[in-house]
C-alpha cells in the first residue's frame, strides 16, 4: 500500500492499494498533474482551511466582533477558505518518515494576520500518516497570536474499487457517528445536531452506498 503525498495544497494525490486479487488500484480521485491542480476547482485530496465548508454570508461574530470573510461561494458565501484557500498554498515538506509497512509526512504553513479577512498569524501543520495495517491518518497542528477559527479537513473524494472504475454499485460504507448536521437549500449548516437514526445518514451499520444515495 502506498500514499503519495505532494506539498501543493497538502495533497494525497494517490492511495494505492491492494484488492482482494492482489491487483493495485488507485482509490481516491485525482488530476494527472500539477497545472491541473493548480486551476481546478474540485478540491481533490487537499487540506482544506482555515475553515473547511461554508460560512454564511462569508461573515460571523468573533469575540463580539463581526469578521468578514472572501466570498468565493457565489459571490454569497465562503468556502473552503476563500479564494486563495490552504489547498492552493506551496506547503512546506517539514519532515518525511519511512519504516516497515508505513511512515508519515509532516507539512507546514504559515498564515499571516488578515489572511482570508481571518485574524492572527498563524502556523498549521498536518501528519500524514500510513501504518503496517494500512489505515491512513490525518493529524492537525494549528496555533495563532490572536483569537481565530479553525476547521481543517483533507477533502479525499473515494472510490474502492478504483478511481477510473465508474460508479459505487458493490460498495458499502459505515460511520460511527450517531448525529450529522442538516443543510439549507445553499448547503450552508443550519446549527442543528440531528440523530441519524430513521434517515438515510444513518451508516452505525454497514450498508451499500447506493441503497440510500
Amino acid at each position: 500500500m502506498e500514499v503519495h503525498v505532494t506539498d501543493y495544497g497538502a495533497t494525497v494525490t494517490k492511495i494505492l492499494v491492494p484488492d482482494r486479487s492482489g491487483r493495485i488500484v488507485n482509490a481516491v480521485l485525482g488530476y494527472d498533474d500539477l497545472s491541473a491542480y493548480v486551476a481546478g476547482d474540485c478540491f481533490f485530496g487537499a487540506t482544506i482551511g482555515r475553515i473547511a465548508n461554508r460560512v454564511a454570508d462569508g461573515r460571523f461574530s468573533l469575540n463580539g466582533k463581526i469578521v468578514e470573510m472572501d466570498k468565493n461561494d457565489g459571490g454569497k458565501h465562503a468556502l473552503h477558505g476563500g479564494f486563495r484557500g490552504y489547498d492552493k498554498r506551496e506547503w512546506e515538506m517539514a519532515e518525511v518518515s519511512k519504516s516497515g509497512d508505513g511512515g508519515f509526512v509532516r507539512l507546514a504553513l504559515h498564515s499571516p494576520d488578515g489572511d482570508q479577512g481571518l485574524p492572527g498569524s498563524a502556523d498549521i501543520e498536518v501528519k500524514i500518516s500510513l501504518d503496517g495495517g494500512g489505515a491512513v491518518r490525518f493529524d492537525y497542528l494549528a496555533s495563532a497570536d490572536k483569537d481565530t477559527a479553525f476547521n481543517l479537513t483533507n477533502h479525499s473524494y473515494f472510490n474502492l474499487s478504483g478511481a477510473e472504475s465508474g460508479n459505487l454499485d458493490g460498495q458499502w460504507l459505515s460511520l460511527d457517528a450517531d448525529a450529522y448536521t442538516p443543510v439549507d437549500g445553499e448547503l450552508i449548516p443550519t446549527g442543528e445536531i440531528l440523530p441519524v437514526a430513521g434517515t438515510r445518514f444513518d451508516f452505525r451499520k454497514p450498508k451499500p452506498l447506493t441503497d440510500d444515495f
